[in-house]
């Protein structure tokens, strides 16, 4: 029984994105059947550096272990982050989402209930937010909240949209919380853009090849004409507003004047709020 445990465990932390390595260690920690151990791991992704602590625990009433949740420590370009991330029988998180998650990005997940029904539902954590064990808060958006990737991304003039090849595997990697390359064609010229899936707003979000977020101009009618869609009822209400202004001007004055998109500048550049620094105590 201590062997199927043992290796039932391995393959759990393998699949969980920790490969094989710390295989050897897990064996070493059961053999000297401690109540509860941690095992330690560190890896890198782009300019962050990530380390966890891996929990597990001997069950009450049989000789067996559990892996119940894992810490995972982000140091990055925008601070320090901690998450605990739970082990729970087809609702896992793989290391390579949970640091989506903690960079800001949303995940796409298979989750099943208590009745063993699938569903699926996007992930992201609140950054505003935390839980009574110091944890981020995780917002659900699922499928009734409307939000449909492919849909969305075939308003923007991506190429590799129209490539069944690329499409697929374009959109799999977004829904693991992946940002994408993916090329633009604007008035005419291919430019390199780099988007992640954005469900809360029912959009994407858009960095050019310098990672910065990008609000395309009026002349890109096709571009705008989205974006225009995906602002905030506020924004909505304020343009309304601004085209009756000007409605009533041009009909005093006799003119006919072409319409213009309005400026969404302001809104656009507002600098994101930091993420509060959490201290967990273990």
């Amino acid at each position: 029984m201590k062997e199927k445990n043992v290796s039932y465990l391995k393959d759990q932390i393998k699949y969980t994105g920790f490969g094989e390595h710390l295989s050897d260690q897990l064996s070493q920690k059961i053999k000297q059947q401690l109540e509860t151990f941690t095992l330690e791991y560190q890896t890198t992704y782009g300019q962050s550096s990530i380390e966890v602590e891996l929990y597990f625990s001997k069950s009450l009433t049989r000789d067996m272990y559990f892996f119940n949740a894992y810490v995972v420590n982000l140091k990055g370009p925008a601070g320090r982050i901690t998450q605990t991330f739970y082990i729970n029988k087809g609702n896992n998180f793989t290391l390579k989402e949970a640091y989506n998650l903690m960079s800001g990005r949303a995940v796409c997940k298979v989750f099943k209930n208590k009745e063993g029904k699938k569903y699926t539902c996007w992930v992201q954590l609140d950054p505003f937010t935390t839980t009574p064990n110091g944890n981020y808060k995780m917002a659900y958006y699922h499928e009734n909240y409307g939000y449909n990737l492919e849909f969305t991304m075939s308003k923007y003039p991506i190429l590799e949209m129209g490539l069944e090849e690329f499409k697929d595997s374009i959109i799999t990697s977004l829904e693991k919380g992946n940002m994408q390359m993916v090329t633009f064609a604007i008035d005419g010229k291919e430019e390199i853009r780099f988007i992640e899936a954005n469900p809360k707003f029912k959009s994407i979000t858009i960095y050019n090849e310098s990672m910065q977020k990008q609000f395309y101009p009026a002349e890109s009618s096709k571009i705008k004409e989205v974006a225009e869609e995906t602002t905030s009822q506020e924004e909505k209400t304020q343009t309304a507003d601004q085209t009756k202004k000007k409605g009533k001007v041009l009909t005093n004055l006799e003119k006919t004047v072409p319409e213009t998109p309005p400026n969404l500048s302001e809104n656009q550049h507002r600098k994101r709020k930091k993420r509060p620094r959490i201290t967990r105590k273990m």
